[in-house]
């Protein structure tokens, strides 16, 4: 459907047309745009982005709507933060109930320099270049003693999602930018009203992503149906589909290999070193859910 926002003419007739051609991110935004309108008929004040199957958003005490309502009210974005999820089983039936080992947002990670902080850093990117025997000596030469500037602390997004105002939104005619934040028009930032965006504080409310964390089946049946995408640019999605053009076999060693972690003894360091955390609640939660309600029997 037609929207009222903004986006250039060229660049609409392209998310259509992507869209049409089966592009998940081009979907994404164009149904992000629909529920806009949808969310201003049913007088909503906040539209969040889209969330995945695979995420859980997480409250640390006021619900996110009480948060929201006390944005200031110049803003027109509010940005969540997002963790990931790393899988520690090969396979499994529900992630929320048995996946807590999680890395935190590289913009919440101090700053510090001792030896078993950096190792605990690098020890993800590590994994990656070691799939990749070209590229791994290059890269490991070019580091000195510090933190590399890399993107594969996370395997996937690490620039959140966000939530927007949904008459500011529409009234400026903001459009979605991809599957996490929305655009405002240039044109109507030197306009009164809602503009900004800001970071909600992740320790109030984030986001767990749980990515991958289905297990090896699961993995090799995405990518493939996911290997011809092209607006997908995160680097290792980019590499899941290097190695799906090989064979599920290549997919699953890549699964095993840079996504899996089943040392427990590498789990208890990154938490010692602050990397990551356990992160408990999501389980218990789900399991006090299960006990009152008898999931087998919803459809």
């Amino acid at each position: 459907p037609e929207g009222r926002t903004c986006r250039p003419e060229l660049r609409d007739k392209e998310v259509r047309q992507s869209a049409a051609a089966g592009e998940l991110i081009a979907k994404q935004m164009l149904n992000a745009e629909r529920a806009l309108e949808l969310a201003d008929n049913l007088a909503l004040d906040w539209l969040i982005c889209n969330l995945d199957i695979d995420e859980a958003l997480v409250s640390g005490g006021r619900c996110l709507g009480a948060l929201l309502a006390c944005a200031p009210e110049e803003t027109c974005q509010v940005v969540l933060l997002n963790h990931e999820v790393v899988p520690e089983s090969s396979e499994c039936q529900n992630y929320f109930f048995t996946s807590t080992l999680v890395k935190h947002n590289p913009a919440i990670l101090t700053d510090r320099r001792d030896e078993e902080y950096i190792r605990c850093r690098n020890f993800w990117e590590d994994r990656v270049l070691a799939t990749q025997a070209d590229t791994k000596s290059e890269a490991v030469a070019s580091r000195t003693t510090g933190i590399t500037a890399h993107r594969s602390h996370f395997l996937a997004y690490a620039n959140g999602k966000s939530a927007v105002r949904v008459s500011s939104a529409l009234g400026c005619g903001s459009f979605p930018r991809g599957s996490h934040l929305w655009e405002i028009p240039a044109i109507c930032q030197k306009l009164p009203g809602p503009q900004t965006s800001i970071h909600l504080d992740p320790a109030e409310v984030c986001i767990l992503h749980y990515v991958n964390c289905a297990g090896e089946t699961d993995f090799i049946r995405k990518y493939g149906g996911r290997a011809q995408e092209r607006w997908n640019t995160l680097p290792f999605h980019g590499l899941c589909q290097k190695f799906q053009q090989r064979s599920c076999e290549a997919l699953a060693q890549l699964f095993r290999a840079a996504v899996l972690l089943v040392d427990e003894a590498e789990a208890e360091r990154q938490v010692s070193a602050g990397v990551c955390s356990r992160v408990t609640f999501i389980r218990e939660a789900c399991m006090e859910f299960a006990t009152t309600v008898n999931l087998d029997d919803m459809d």
